[in-house]
């Protein structure tokens, strides 16, 4: 997915907070995504800034998107 692809939001923190163009408002299912060296974060896109981001470590975050691609 390409940064074309992509919708940037800035929650007054240092990430670069992204979701997909592809999710819409509709359904109020989607989350924004910040990677760092280590790290990914995970927001609701719901919670806006008041939401707390899930930080996990890239090779677990990897994991999951493994994981839900196989179900």
């Amino acid at each position: 997915m390409s940064d074309q692809d992509l919708t940037v939001q800035d929650f007054g923190d240092k990430h670069r907070w992204r979701k997909s163009r592809r999710s819409n408002d509709q359904g109020g299912a989607c989350v924004f995504v910040a990677v760092t060296n280590n790290h990914v974060g995970v927001r609701d896109s719901k919670q806006g800034n008041d939401g707390h981001p899930l930080w996990i470590s890239s090779g677990d975050f990897d994991a999951l998107k493994k994981n839900l691609a196989l179900a």
